[in-house]
């Protein structure tokens, strides 16, 4: 634990000094960064806290690209805590945003996870039709 520990130290210093240079690249990182370690230690709460705050600072600064990724991140949180309204909400955000700023890879990605959904659902033609949307398998440049 002493690890996460220095870690979780150092990454919000790294925040506060963002905060200091009125640096949103860093902030928004980071607390992007914070999101992904609570949610790999399970405390989807204060991961869904950090997730949302990058969020925002993406989507004030015009940022396309990490706001698809956060939207991503957080429907992935809710996917986990199975609240399927939620979760379908924030991924058909950042599908939108990821093909709005051609993003194959965010694409790709946001669309297994939908389809992640639809085969939990036992939507297994559902989930297969899905997976053949994604990038790759429509035959385009990734």
């Amino acid at each position: 634990m002493g690890n996460l520990e220095q870690a979780l130290e150092y990454i919000l210093k790294s925040l506060s000094t963002g905060r200091e240079i009125n640096s949103w690249v860093t902030e928004a990182y980071t607390l992007n960064t914070l999101g992904t370690i609570y949610d790999e230690l399970g405390d989807y709460g204060n991961a869904l806290d950090y997730y949302h705050q990058s969020l925002v600072i993406r989507r004030q600064a015009g940022d396309k690209w990490g706001e698809a990724g956060s939207l991503d991140n957080i429907g992935n949180i809710y996917l986990k805590q199975g609240i399927t309204s939620m979760q379908l909400n924030f991924f058909q955000q950042s599908l939108s945003m990821s093909r709005s700023v051609e993003d194959k890879k965010g694409e790709a990605n946001v669309l297994f996870h939908l389809a992640k959904i639809e085969y939990l659902q036992n939507n297994h033609s559902a989930a297969f039709e899905r997976a053949q949307q994604t990038p790759a398998n429509k035959g385009t440049d990734s």
